[in-house]
């Protein structure tokens, strides 16, 4: 890839007339712009009190990290400005929001803490406060479901790439002794929220043969006797997507869908001005953090 071109992601929503998967009229996606700061991945949809609340991603281009945010989108096409509302030292995504007792949690993707933490909503959509951590090890893309009438949690292990299931009850699992799901471990990582189509349970996962979010895989699961299954019924590709917009996609990773909504990312390559202005003052930055360190190393020895 041209050196002067980076990966970046951007949100697209439409109203919802069915599912991805039966998508006879193949109605455009529209996009919900970043700005020049930030570019958007990971969407998560909640619809309450009669507004349609977008959960994503913010990448900040300058920080190199992504923080969450939302927006709020309107029955005349329109949509509110990205609104960052949970920001942490360390890196932020796929914002697995969902609601109990009247009460709103989210578990962000935050494997460079280290951990799988729980958040909830002091003050819905823009407080959000740490409440629990569910797992001491590196995850990515956390999500909760109900299966049988039994909560599971799927996560991917960052050390070995591997997506696993455990029962869930709310409390501490432990990842690395979960039941593997697939063999395939470009093919398992979670992309969204279980959705049902036509009676039948749905798991998005990323598919990344080949390269990073190459395209979403739609899973039926299932779990006999403990022991859980899946089948794939659809893969959906970025070239499959009607958009808006005319751009060159190139990969496809995060579907959600509400009562009204569904929401969608797409991967483009494209020239990252801002990273061209201030790549000379972050190599300046580095090799001077470099050379400080080394001084201490010696004064140290």
């Amino acid at each position: 890839m041209n050196k002067f071109l980076s990966e970046e992601w951007q949100v697209f929503y439409r109203k919802r007339k069915s599912d991805i998967l039966n998508d006879t009229d193949n109605s455009k996606f529209n996009i919900i712009r970043g700005n020049f700061r930030y570019w958007c991945a990971d969407p998560f949809i909640i619809e309450e009190n009669g507004k349609a609340f977008v959960f994503a991603e913010m990448y900040d281009r300058l920080k190199h990290k992504g923080a969450i945010g939302y927006c709020i989108l309107s029955e005349n096409g329109n949509y509110s400005p990205w609104k960052k509302v949970l920001e942490c030292p360390w890196h932020l995504s796929y914002p697995f929001i969902y609601k109990r007792g009247g009460d709103f949690y989210m578990i962000p993707e935050s494997y460079v803490s280290g951990k799988v933490s729980i958040y909830k909503a002091a003050a819905f959509p823009e407080k959000w406060e740490e409440i629990k951590v569910i797992a001491n090890c590196p995850c990515v893309d956390t999500t909760i479901q109900e299966i049988n009438n039994k909560k599971y949690i799927f996560t991917t292990i960052c050390e070995n790439e591997k997506t696993v299931i455990s029962s869930f009850n709310d409390e501490m699992f432990d990842p690395n002794k979960a039941q593997v799901i697939n063999n395939k471990y470009n093919q398992a990582r979670s992309a969204g929220k279980f959705f049902t189509h036509d009676e039948m349970l749905i798991r998005p996962a990323q598919d990344c043969t080949g390269e990073y979010g190459k395209a979403i895989n739609l899973y039926i699961p299932a779990i006999s006797n403990g022991i859980y299954s899946e089948k794939l019924l659809k893969k959906i590709t970025a070239d499959q997507i009607n958009t808006n917009e005319r751009i060159k996609a190139a990969g496809i990773h995060t579907y959600n869908l509400s009562e009204h909504y569904e929401v969608i990312d797409i991967k483009r390559y494209s020239f990252n001005l801002v990273w061209f202005i201030i790549r000379p003052f972050d190599y300046l930055k580095r090799r001077i953090n470099r050379l400080f360190n080394d001084r201490n190393k010696e004064n140290n020895s």
